[in-house]
Parts: C-alpha cells; structure tokens; sequence
C-alpha cells in the first residue's frame, strides 16, 4: 500500500508541476496579449498623429498655392500697369517732342 500511495504521489507531483507551468504559461500569455493590445493602441494613436499631420499639410500646401496664384496675379497685374504706364509716358513724349 505504501508503495501505491508513492507512486499516486509521484503523479500527483508531476501534474501539480505541470498544472503550475501551464499557469505561468497562461500568466505569461496573458501579459503578452495585454502589451500587445497596449502597442497596438499607442500605433493607432501615432497613425492617427501621423494623418492630422499629412492633412495639415496638405492644408498648408493648399494655401501656399493660393497665396502663390495670388502673387502671380499681382504680378501679371503689375506688368500690365507697367506697360500702361510705359505706354502714357510714350505719349507724353511725343506730345511734347510736336509742341517743341
């Protein structure tokens, strides 16, 4: 009987080792899944980061490109009153070169 009640012993050991491991494994698991969940999180808060950026940016380049087509219409405008101007001081010049 005594030889029996060792041998249950001995078993019963070795799946109480067992069960243990397989708890720390669990433990283990389960602590893995939670960082992962914890990354996986901080990555859609950068992604989330990262796409207000883009869109700021593509905001700024939208207005850039604005004040850009502004200033060549100042530009153009510009050239247009120069040539006007150019134009009147042409004739100020001939009018004055047929009264002198």
């Amino acid at each position: 009987m005594a030889e029996a009640d060792a041998a249950i012993g001995a078993v019963r050991d070795k799946y109480a080792s067992k069960a243990r491991r397989i708890g720390a494994k669990r433990q283990a698991l389960s602590a893995a899944q939670a960082e992962l969940e914890a990354t996986e999180g901080r990555l859609r808060a950068k992604e989330e980061g990262l796409e207000a950026i883009r869109s700021q940016g593509e905001a700024e380049a939208t207005e850039q490109a604005a004040w850009a087509q502004a200033a060549a219409d100042a530009a153009a405008e510009a050239a247009g009153l120069a040539g006007d101007w150019q134009g009147a001081l042409q004739d100020l010049e001939e009018t004055s070169s047929l009264r002198a």
